[in-house]
């Protein structure tokens, strides 16, 4: 009788951790505002840290606000610590200047949970220059500029758009990228990919991740840095995509501001969108 209880509440843990590991995460923390401009600013950010099936919730914590509401905070769901800065919010949405409203460090491998590390990676290897400089690009303290920004529907839960991207499309673009690259190895290549964000006329801004320990033949390598080729990819609202400007190799995880810029741009980004 003992062994069947047993067997009975082992198997209502295990139908738990998948089921609960399956759910859409939601967030149910303080700061909805916060956690809106952090899942749609980013590159690769869930809304949540997954661990043995067992989804996280992000680190968030704010930092300053300055005279006009602005709100600089950290946010974290895992091995890289940001610093992003809302413009302000109402009840429905958070309001913040796209492409440069975060700068980004990684995190030691124990600095997730580990409170004190944590707090010391905000206030050690954030330099003051770096926070100022981030500061100045979003207008701390100085008069809210409306015609800069952007608004996201406040959230607690990521959700992707109903438009699907199929997985011929992914092998398609790291294909066409693995010739360019004089990749040789593998027939697919495409592993996974976040969707990142949608622009106000429904295109779409994803992260993928393909194989890549096959580069220039070799067909395995320790160095883990060569285990991935990230590619950023812009979608039209219907699914489509244009092959020439739809895809920017992701060189750096930290530093790629300036390059998403460009290249959201060249893309149409936030401009009415044709069809035709």
């Amino acid at each position: 009788m003992k062994m069947k209880i047993l067997a009975f509440v082992l198997f209502i843990i295990f139908f738990v951790t998948i089921f609960y590991g399956c759910m859409p995460y939601s967030y149910s923390g303080d700061y909805p505002e916060l956690f809106t401009v952090a899942v749609n600013s980013m590159l690769g950010i869930e809304g949540f840290l997954l661990i043995s099936e067992i989804k996280h919730p992000p680190k968030i914590g704010v930092l300053e606000e300055d005279e006009y509401g602005r709100i600089l905070f950290a946010y974290s769901e895992g091995g890289v610590l940001y610093l992003i800065i809302l413009q302000k919010f109402d009840d429905q949405y958070s309001y913040y200047y796209p492409d440069y409203n975060f700068v980004s460090v990684l995190l030691p491998s124990d600095g997730f949970f580990n409170e004190q590390v944590f707090n010391d990676v905000i206030l050690n290897d954030f330099t003051e220059e770096v926070k100022q400089n981030l500061k100045e690009k979003n207008d701390w303290d100085n008069v809210y500029d409306e015609s800069k920004c952007v608004k996201a529907k406040i959230v607690r839960i990521k959700t992707e758009p109903d438009v699907k991207i199929k997985e011929a499309a992914y092998e398609r673009l790291f294909n066409k990228i693995a010739i360019e690259k004089g990749y040789t190895g593998y027939d697919r290549l495409f592993a996974f990919s976040y969707y990142c964000t949608s622009d106000d006329y429904g295109r779409m801004l994803y992260l993928a991740y393909g194989l890549r320990n096959f580069i220039h033949g070799n067909e395995s390598t320790n160095d883990l840095q060569n285990s991935y080729l990230e590619l950023v990819l812009i979608f039209n609202p219907d699914g489509t995509y244009n092959e020439e400007t739809c895809v920017m190799v992701l060189n750096d995880y930290l530093n790629y501001q300036d390059e998403l810029k460009v290249f959201k741009e060249r893309n149409g980004w936030n401009m009415p969108y044709n069809n035709e």
